[in-house]
């Protein structure tokens, strides 16, 4: 497959001037022309001299690559250890000759070498032997007929169960596999790879191996045509998974990932013709990109300081005699969508919304989000004990009940969970003669049916049941995020990793959840905003709780002694 050419002083002038351009200063002469099949590799290595090799005409890139290396290496006469050589530019000529250009990979004093971006990484470990067949069938997916279709968006009845990371960045790069699988890593992968090494790998998975290594038998040209149709496949999916991250999360992006992938896509659109798009997006991204714990929900769209009515603030009252409940049912039902469209999938994951794992810092929207529904609750609380005219009193709990009613039939439980729960809590509560007076009126069958489907004894059971039904008109679902916590905190008891593989059963199971919860991100509702009414919940102040207690005892003070225990 390898013969060498010798320099030989004498022959033709012109060619030997063409070469002399490109750094072949020796005389050259080609005594003959190639030979059928044959062609030409002309080699230069920064710091040596050239040299001229002849080889098949019909091997890979990454074959002559070798060859080159190879004879550098068995030629080299220095005292020091032969350096590694890295491939920085390949020509390609009319008559199947090539021109490959290295340079030497530069060594610390101590031997430590340096890092080099946007090159083939050789020997990578995402390509490391893959378990056998048998045995991926036997212990790596879920096959019994109960326990499969948890996962329902998986397309398949095999559901992957563990696996390694370097098995799994192979799965999400194969254009043949469903686009469900990628959708669980992106929403999960922070629970068991750090963005670093994530972003090494698909470097790695990009670098597709030769179909054939030097010594084996060469393959037929329909055997390389498939090779390299798979090669690109594969190549495009690892662009468009950087696109899809950049896009998405460029808040896990730390300076030095930035100044890698920025280098790596550089390289690629030079050397491989990638499209530049990704480069970009991010030129463009890069002027927002901030962590994920100065992200924030902005202001309603609809909201702004000269719609601030402070007296529609300070008394509820005036709210609830001035808009109709369905009015009010379709603002929180807006604010809701709004606080929906700023959640990320990985502010569930890990349980950082807990208190203790700093909500603040690692959920900054979730933080907003369990503000709104504590802020609505509050509210609801106000709404009830500031007034003391009992009969006004129980229309406002009337009128509650009617937007409870409003909320369940635009499907949002986040608000139906936090009204309800607002007169549900204890300073509410208290007012006895209150709510009698509503549970014997003509919303009595309301407030019982009410009770029941959000009754805390169950452990929301019947909840969970009522918010998993499909509505009869399609409209979007706001599931109540704050009773489906208690799952996903149940699922993170389960390890992300057995025995070094990754647990991603688990992990398909939470992004299901997810995505339930955050099933009405980037839909459209058609409800008119109302500024003045959004501008109440969004800059109400909450109430402390023992001062709500206090102007509930002022309108229905306790009989006895008894009661204030």
């Amino acid at each position: 497959k390898l013969q060498f050419l010798y320099f030989i002083g004498m022959g033709d002038t012109s060619f030997t001037s063409d070469l002399s351009k490109l750094g072949f200063t020796d005389p050259v002469i080609w005594v003959t022309p190639p030979e059928p099949n044959k062609m030409r590799l002309f080699v230069r290595v920064k710091g040596s001299s050239p040299f001229v090799l002849m080889c098949e005409d019909n091997l890979l890139l990454e074959h002559y690559k070798e060859i080159a290396v190879k004879y550098f290496r068995e030629r080299w006469t220095g005292v020091r250890l032969c350096p590694e050589l890295i491939l920085i530019r390949c020509l390609n000529f009319n008559n199947k000759d090539r021109l490959l250009d290295f340079k030497r990979k530069i060594r610390h004093q101590y031997g430590e070498t340096s890092k080099v971006y946007a090159q083939p990484v050789e020997n990578a470990d995402v390509y490391s032997e893959s378990f056998n067949a048998d045995y991926i069938k036997q212990n790596m997916v879920v096959t019994d007929p109960a326990t499969a279709p948890l996962i329902e968006n998986c397309e398949t009845e095999l559901v992957i169960k563990n696996l390694s990371l370097d098995r799994l960045i192979i799965k999400i790069t194969d254009p043949n596999t469903a686009r469900y699988v990628e959708e669980v890593f992106w929403d999960t992968y922070r629970e068991f790879a750090r963005p670093q090494v994530v972003l090494q790998k698909l470097i790695e998975r990009y670098e597709v191996p030769p179909l054939v290594k030097i010594g084996d038998p060469q393959k037929s040209p329909a055997d390389h045509a498939t090779h390299q149709f798979m090669k690109y496949g594969i190549q495009m999916r690892v662009v468009r998974l950087f696109e899809k991250w950049v896009e998405d999360a460029y808040f896990d992006f730390t300076d030095e990932m930035q100044k890698t992938l920025s280098r790596w896509v550089r390289n690629k659109i030079d050397k491989d013709g990638i499209p530049p798009r990704l480069l970009h997006l991010m030129k463009q991204k890069e002027r927002q990109r901030k962590p994920l714990s100065q992200y924030t929900v902005p202001p309603p769209p609809a909201l702004s300081r000269a719609d601030f009515d402070p007296l529609l603030v300070r008394e509820p009252v005036r709210v609830l005699s001035t808009y109709s409940d369905k009015e009010i049912a379709q603002q929180l039902t807006l604010l809701t969508l709004h606080i929906h469209n700023h959640l990320l999938p990985c502010e569930f994951m890990g349980c950082k919304w807990l208190p203790g794992n700093g909500a603040g810092h690692n959920a900054p929207n979730f933080r907003v989000y369990r503000d709104m529904i504590n802020k609505v609750a509050n509210w609801t609380q106000f709404a009830i004990v500031s007034e003391e005219d009992f009969d006004t009193r129980v229309n406002i709990v009337k009128k509650l009940y009617l937007v409870c009613q409003e909320l369940r039939t635009m499907t949002n439980w986040d608000m139906l969970v936090a009204v309800h729960g607002g007169m549900s809590a204890l300073p509410s509560t208290t007012l006895r003669n209150t709510h009698y007076q509503v549970e014997n009126s003509e919303l009595g069958p309301l407030v019982s049916e009410l009770k029941e489907i959000l009754a805390n004894q169950g452990r929301s059971k019947l909840l969970l049941d009522y918010m998993a039904k499909q509505p009869e008109i399609p409209q979007p679902v706001f599931p109540s995020i704050v009773v489906c916590l208690k799952q996903l905190e149940y699922m993170e008891e389960h390890p992300a990793e057995v025995d070094g593989q990754i647990n991603f059963f688990r992990m398909a199971l939470e992004h299901n959840l997810i995505k339930h919860l955050l099933n009405a991100k980037g839909t459209t509702l058609p409800y008119q905003p109302i500024p003045k009414l959004q501008a109440v919940f969004t800059l109400f102040k909450v109430k402390d709780q023992q001062d709500l207690i206090a102007m509930a005892y002022r309108c229905e003070p306790p009989q006895n002694e008894a009661y204030y225990d």
